[in-house]
C-alpha cells in the first residue's frame, strides 16, 4: 500500500528480492520523508511570514498614530506662537503709542532690518497689516 504525502508515518519498503527495484522503493521513502519536512519546513515559513507582516501592520499603525499626534503637538505650538507674536506686536504698538512714536516700527523697513531676523519678520507683519501699507496709524487689525 502506497503512502500519502501529508502521512505521518513513513511507509518502508517491502523486500522484493531484487536489488534495484528494493533500492528504487527505499529511495521513494526517503524522498518522501524529504517532502514532508519541506512541507512542515513551508508552513513555518508562512507562519512566520504572517507574524511578521502582522506586527509590521502593528508598528506601521502605531507609527502613524504618533505621526498624527506630532502634527497636532505642532500645530497646537504654532498657533500658541502665533497668538504670543500677536501679543508682541500689541504690545509694542501700545509701548510705541505711550513713548509718542508715530511709527512703531522706530522709522524702519523691512530693508533696513537685518534679513532673516525675528525683527525683520515683525517689521514686515506689522507694515503688511498697516492700512496705509507701512507706518501704523493705529493698532493693526488680525487677520
Amino acid at each position: 500500500m502506497r503512502g500519502r504525502l501529508g502521512a505521518s508515518s513513513p511507509r518502508t519498503p517491502e523486500p522484493t528480492g531484487s536489488p534495484e527495484v528494493d533500492a528504487l522503493r527505499e529511495r521513494i521513502v526517503d524522498l518522501e520523508a524529504r517532502v514532508r519536512a519541506l512541507a512542515v519546513s513551508r508552513r513555518v515559513l508562512i507562519s512566520l511570514l504572517v507574524s511578521t507582516d502582522k506586527k509590521r501592520r502593528l508598528e506601521v499603525a502605531r507609527l502613524k498614530a504618533e505621526v498624527e499626534k506630532l502634527r497636532d503637538r505642532n500645530l497646537r505650538h504654532s498657533q500658541s506662537l502665533a497668538s504670543r507674536d500677536v501679543v508682541i506686536r500689541r504690545l509694542r504698538y501700545r509701548l510705541a503709542e505711550t513713548l509718542g512714536d508715530e511709527d512703531p516700527t522706530g522709522g524702519a523697513t523691512p530693508s533696513e532690518a537685518p534679513p532673516g531676523t525675528r525683527g525683520a519678520l515683525a517689521l514686515r507683519v506689522i507694515q503688511s497689516r498697516a492700512p496705509d501699507g507701512g507706518a501704523v496709524a493705529a493698532e493693526p487689525h488680525d487677520h
